[in-house]
């Protein structure tokens, strides 16, 4: 007995043996690709905030170290 959700349509498309509608399995997959694209997205801006705060910080040194050489000439 298919689920009461489930249209007529979805019902004739379904796999034989298998008991879960073609269109059930295709939005399952659409779903779980935008669930890996979001997580490599989050990815892709941590490795871009992790960047820039790393810059940031070389930057600090870099500005450091030329007051430090500047402090030793005097």
């Amino acid at each position: 007995m298919p689920c009461p959700g489930c249209s007529a349509e979805a019902i004739e498309n379904v796999a034989i043996g298998d008991r879960i509608p073609v269109q059930v399995t295709a939005q399952r997959r659409r779903e779980t690709e935008m669930r890996n694209f979001e997580r490599a997205e989050r990815a892709k801006r941590a490795r871009l905030v992790e960047r820039a705060e790393w810059e940031a910080r070389r930057q600090e040194l870099r500005e450091e170290e030329r007051i430090s050489k500047r402090n030793l000439k005097l």
